[in-house]
């Protein structure tokens, strides 16, 4: 039976089993683990806001060129 005949009833039981499923496989990162992430993602944070700051300065500059 392919998953486009299957009953929106029998998906959801699916669902549900599977997401136990993980749920009973994961597990609590270490406090390293945790902090390394947290490092990881304020880093690309920063970068991205970085990187937003320098094209909102661009787009600023070349609408004050465009105005004269």
């Amino acid at each position: 039976m392919s998953s486009s005949t299957k009953s929106v009833g029998s998906r959801i039981e699916d669902f549900a089993r599977k997401t136990k499923m993980v749920f009973r496989m994961a597990t609590m990162p270490s406090w390293r683990e945790f902090w390394q992430t947290f490092k990881i993602i304020l880093l690309l944070v920063v970068i991205l806001g970085f990187i937003g700051f320098a094209i909102r300065i661009l787009i600023q500059s070349f609408v004050g060129v465009l105005r004269g």
